[in-house]
């Protein structure tokens, strides 16, 4: 319990939803700049992540993308407030294209149930909360470090009809449920699924621990999977939501082909838009048997 947090986070979301777009993202690019100097958690693992998962960019090119990245991480945070205090319509309206839509109103009248693979990339919030205004979504829910900023979140994400469950057996019951009546799963499937939760197969060529969970919801029906994803518009523009079936591979009765071939659709999303994946994340965090830790004890 943290109740200055409890006070002050709803009085500062409000304030920050008062802004225009524009305004809320040149105070996050700010912020995200301030803090270039300095060895912040999401700089150090971003340096870390950009360079084992791209060996073979020059280190100016990998600095150029660091500052790109920070800058769109801390954008995204900025506009949490905007997304979890806008009134749907003004939601809608900075959504200036929609790419593959029709993928997803497939997926949905094929009956099977559909699983909305949404990886942290550009604005996720956005994401689900613009899905859940127009289909039955139930989606998969980690609560927050504190207490009171994960019970506003779970308020604010669910205004417009997301049902949130836990990542418990509960949860995976609602969400087979949900599926089996036709409706729509939402899963973030670039986590480290912890330790021995997940498989070991490539990500961006490197061995990262990578949840079943998803796989294991496709072979228990007939669901279908679609990345979808919110593209940032520069200078305050808007955004781009991409709409992406999932891989053949994903399908696959095998775990590990079917959790490396989710890997596969996630880095062919990244790569539309790579400074703006949330690289500040320890994805790496469990290693396999024998491996060294890639990041620095905190």
């Amino acid at each position: 319990p943290h109740p200055v947090l409890a006070a002050v986070a709803p009085v500062l979301m409000r304030f920050l939803g008062l802004l225009p777009l524009l305004a809320v993202q040149s105070l996050g690019a700010f912020f995200g700049l301030v803090s270039l100097p300095f060895s912040s958690r999401p700089k150090r693992y971003s340096e870390v992540n950009l360079r084992v998962v791209f060996p073979r960019m020059s280190a100016g090119e990998r600095r150029r993308l660091l500052r790109r990245s920070l800058v769109a991480q801390a954008k995204t945070v900025a506009e949490t407030s905007s997304m979890w205090t806008w009134s749907l319509r003004r939601m809608k309206r900075c959504i200036k294209e929609t790419v593959g839509a029709q993928y997803l109103a497939d997926a949905v009248d094929a009956g099977g149930g559909v699983i909305l693979a949404m990886p942290h990339l550009g604005n996720w919030e956005l994401t689900g909360i613009y899905v859940s205004s127009l289909y039955p979504v139930t989606a998969l829910h980690t609560p927050l470090g504190v207490r009171e900023v994960s019970e506003l979140a779970e308020q604010c994400r669910g205004r417009f009809g997301m049902r949130l469950v836990l990542p418990d057996p509960g949860g995976v019951r609602s969400m087979l449920k949900s599926l089996g009546a036709g409706k729509i799963v939402a899963i973030l499937p670039d986590q480290d699924a912890g330790d021995g939760l997940g498989v070991f197969v490539p990500f961006f060529g490197v061995l990262a621990n990578t949840m079943v969970l998803l796989p294991r919801l496709v072979q228990r029906g007939d669901a279908r999977v679609v990345f979808c994803w919110t593209e940032r518009l520069p200078w305050g523009r808007g955004f781009r939501l991409h709409f992406k079936p999932a891989s053949k591979t994903m399908y696959d009765q095998d775990l590990a082909t079917a959790a490396a071939g989710m890997n596969k659709d996630v880095e062919s999303a990244v790569m539309q838009c790579p400074a703006q994946y949330m690289w500040g994340y320890k994805r790496f965090r469990t290693r396999p048997p024998g491996s060294p830790g890639l990041y620095k004890v905190e």
